[in-house]
């Protein structure tokens, strides 16, 4: 797509017929069942693909009680990814997991299609100050993942570069990832780095 990383990088040059060699999958953050109470989760378009691998995860264990809240953005209805798969697994375990869609630009049917979830405009402190697991909570953690704009306004300049260690509350069994300092939205409503892990 337009402005994409590997749109303007790598397939704008090449050919019908070039190869890519791709490997994978390279592992972020190691998931132990029940490590968070609650994880709050927000996805900006294709940034769904690791909060997707998490909730699965978590659902498909009867032994882990985390319960996941998704705010999930995007531009309109049409961009929303795995809105079918998400909706069935929010229908199949309403007691784990509840999804806010942000859309930018809705059309007529929009209300319907998300199930009346929804916040037309952007991403914006009240709608996740009402529906994402306070910052007070130590055993609550945060996971971001989307386009480098919506990572600098909910976490700050660098969100994405290096810095400070970090680790999920209950750090039995997961590894420990760097992260630079937490900033922007986030940081103002009052969460902690350290229960903050970027993608």
């Amino acid at each position: 797509y337009p402005g994409g990383y590997f749109s303007d990088r790598i397939f704008d040059k090449m050919k019908v017929g070039d190869c890519l060699e791709f490997y994978g999958p390279v592992v972020t953050l190691n998931y132990a069942a029940n490590v968070a109470k609650c994880i709050g989760m927000i996805a900006g378009g294709t940034g769904i693909t690791p909060m997707y691998q998490v909730i699965r995860t978590v659902l498909k264990n009867p032994q882990d009680n985390t319960k996941i809240k998704l705010v999930y953005a995007n531009k309109s209805t049409d961009d929303i990814l795995l809105h079918d798969e998400l909706r069935n697994l929010a229908e199949t375990h309403p007691e784990q997991l509840e999804i806010r869609y942000v859309v930018e630009i809705c059309d007529d049917n929009a209300h319907d299609y998300l199930d009346n979830d929804m916040v037309e405009g952007r991403i914006q402190a009240n709608s996740l100050k009402d529906f994402l697991p306070g910052p007070m909570d130590d055993r609550t953690v945060i996971f971001v993942c989307g386009p480098d704009g919506m990572l600098e306004f909910l976490c700050g300049k660098g969100s994405k570069d290096g810095g400070n260690r970090g680790h999920l509350p209950n750090s039995a069994g997961t590894g420990t990832y760097m992260q630079p300092p937490l900033g922007g939205l986030l940081k103002y409503l009052g969460y902690q780095n350290h229960l903050v892990i970027r993608f």
